[in-house]
């Protein structure tokens, strides 16, 4: 598991697997 935090974007990227996703959505504001 990989962790990434951008405090200039207040996000949290994790990073689960190295494996490629089987599925994914694209979740966004509004």
């Amino acid at each position: 598991m990989k962790l990434n935090y951008y405090p200039d974007t207040d996000s949290l990227y994790i990073d689960l697997s190295e494996k490629t996703s089987a599925d994914s959505v694209e979740i966004s504001d509004g």
